[in-house]
């Protein structure tokens, strides 16, 4: 190696991360730090080592996913997203050569319980509802009654649907 390449390289890679924020960054390197660890207990091998064979990375990086997975650590699935994406930062050619070890991180973000907001509760949409199609009733203008009871519909459809409010 001539010297000076492993300076250029490594102001290469400091440009590269400039252009995310720092939060994002640190974010990044924090999960390249776990890799690393990894890496090197595991199986005795640095980042760059393991960046220069795509199919070695592939594999061994989809067991640092199933192992982070089984360890079961809250922060785990962010902190291994973004080990995935530093290393891609740093070595740009293993874009899209990481199948397995990206699959293996979709498949544990689906495994994930979803959190969904909770609906209207039941009693103030019954009673959304109700007053909805007693103003359609009482309503002396035809086209007045008949927006009521469009708006009763939609209401009656959208909540039974799952609709949530400010969706």
């Amino acid at each position: 190696m001539e010297p000076g390449h492993g300076k250029h390289k490594r102001a290469a890679v400091a440009f590269r991360l400039s252009r995310f924020s720092s939060a994002y960054r640190c974010r990044l390197l924090e999960g390249l730090r776990d890799l690393q660890n990894f890496c090197s207990v595991q199986h005795d091998l640095n980042l760059e080592a393991l960046a220069s064979h795509p199919k070695t990375a592939d594999a061994v990086l989809g067991e640092y996913v199933m192992q982070r997975f089984n360890e079961k650590v809250k922060s785990g699935l962010s902190k291994v997203k973004h080990a995935l994406l530093g290393l891609q930062h740093v070595y740009p050619r293993l874009r899209g050569k990481l199948v397995t070890a990206w699959s293996n991180l979709k498949t544990w973000e689906e495994q994930r319980v979803s959190k969904l907001r909770p609906p209207l509760p039941v009693p103030i949409w019954t009673f959304a509802l109700g007053l909805a199609r007693a103003h359609a009733k009482v309503e002396k203008h035809s086209s007045e009654a008949r927006l009521w009871e469009i708006f009763s519909v939609l209401l009656e459809v959208g909540l039974l649907c799952m609709l949530r409010p400010g969706e």
